[in-house]
């Protein structure tokens, strides 16, 4: 709540089965925005804060800064690097990239 006022910086609610987040508040963290996401049931592809674009055939990471972490594919299991040819298989992908490189995967 903000100070000296009665209104909630961050509501939820249930709307035909699905849950919808309002959030009054600019400033929130990369860690607090995904806390509202997963609440609100996003698929969150990795905690740390670089760059992720993705759609039904691939998905971007676009690092931020020097990046160790896994890339959580949501259920899919082949993946190619398309600009290295190399096959990755398994949910699960560790990710060890550079400040600035950036890896695209294209699902199989």
């Amino acid at each position: 709540r903000i100070v000296g006022e009665s209104s909630p910086l961050l509501a939820t609610k249930m709307v035909n089965g699905r849950r919808h987040v309002l959030n009054a508040n600019e400033d929130l963290t990369p860690d607090e925005f995904r806390a509202v996401a997963r609440e609100a049931g996003c698929h969150i592809y990795t905690d740390v804060n670089s760059v992720i674009f993705g759609d039904k055939s691939f998905i971007g990471v676009f690092a931020k800064g020097e990046t160790h972490t896994v890339l959580h594919l949501n259920g899919k299991k082949r993946c190619l690097d398309i600009r290295t040819g190399k096959v990755y298989e398994g949910a699960e992908l560790p990710l060890d990239l550079k400040e600035n490189e950036f890896l695209v995967l294209q699902y199989q």
